[in-house]
């Protein structure tokens, strides 16, 4: 007698499934094949979800017929604090739309500078709003966003991911080539240069050092902060490659010519409660160990600014060898 009862109950709901699917999947095939305008293709494309496509549209049709096309005039947007610093310093101000919501953040070399820009969050309608011409970024409104703005006719400036000095330079001249300003580049890249070759040569081997972040990681034996220490006539300390944690056994028994912080600066990162870069035999070490704080707007990004870092930390391997 169960049986047939729970196969009876079943049946019933199979229909009424039936009854209630193919109705979704008519509409769905009805939409699906209706067609769509050229404004609409391109907002299924971007990076955002359906509640802002119609306000999308609409700045995706304002923006077809901008003034700048009628005027030839520039309009730069940033999207990030990394395109920040070289909008600042590149651009012509009176092209510059807005920056982006860190322009003026702890870790930002050109905050003071930005404070007379706009600014704008990182979102499509935002952006179209200001109609621009140019967009420069690094990683400001997510992966998808380039492809959005080029289909719109809008330059889009990527900035690399930099992990040497070498690539800073190359930066330097990609923006500046796409801002129209090759002499101010060729500027900051002999200031960058120039703070390297007036690094004084070493009285004695080299000196060991330590890069401290707040998380309790140290840069190993590539990147960028590696080559700035070696830059600066310093031996790094890590023997490892990449980013690793902090040695603390090694620290007991060994003990650096010198400590690097960086990020530590009330605003610029969260201090890790359970971070190695909290532990006693780390405090012991800055308590003895001649120790230099690099401003996070020196390093957080690649830039001509690395130069203040690497004044700063020839000045202090110059005091320590005075010392030894």
């Amino acid at each position: 007698m169960t049986t047939p009862f729970v196969f009876n109950q079943f049946k019933h709901l199979h229909w009424l499934l039936l009854g209630f699917i193919w109705p979704l999947l008519g509409l769905s095939l009805l939409i699906s094949c209706s067609a769509e305008n050229t404004a609409q293709k391109i907002t299924e494309k971007s990076p955002v979800n359906s509640t802002e496509n119609s306000a999308l549209r609409r700045s995706w049709h304002n923006h077809r017929t901008p003034a700048s096309e009628t005027t030839n005039e520039v309009r730069i947007v940033s999207l990030d604090f990394c395109a920040d610093q070289y909008v600042v310093k590149l651009a012509a101000h009176n092209t510059v739309a807005a920056l982006s919501p860190h322009s003026q953040a702890p870790f930002s070399y050109v905050r003071q500078q930005a404070e007379r820009f706009p600014q704008v969050r990182p979102r499509l309608e935002d952006v179209l709003s200001l109609k621009p011409t140019i967009v420069i970024r690094s990683y400001g409104g997510g992966p998808q966003i380039s492809q959005f703005l080029t289909q719109l006719g809008i330059v889009v400036v990527q900035l690399p991911f930099t992990d040497s000095i070498e690539d800073i330079y190359r930066t330097i001249d990609q923006v500046a080539q796409a801002l129209s300003q090759p002499a101010q580049g060729r500027q900051l890249q002999y200031e960058l240069q120039s703070a390297l070759n007036q690094v004084p040569p070493a009285t004695t081997p080299a000196l060991s050092a330590l890069y401290i972040t707040p998380s309790g990681a140290t840069p190993g034996t590539q990147g960028l902060i590696h080559e700035l220490l070696t830059k600066t006539g310093f031996r790094n300390y890590s023997h490892a490659k990449g980013w690793r944690p902090l040695p603390l056994e090694r620290l007991v028994r060994e003990q650096p010519d010198a400590v690097a912080t960086a990020f530590f600066e009330q605003g610029a990162s969260a201090l890790h409660f359970w971070s190695a870069a909290q532990h006693p035999v780390l405090a012991q070490q800055l308590n003895t160990t001649p120790t230099i704080e690099l401003s996070s707007a020196w390093i957080a990004c690649g830039g001509w600014f690395l130069a203040d870092a690497v004044q700063a930390l020839g000045h202090l391997r110059q005091q320590i060898e005075h010392t030894h």
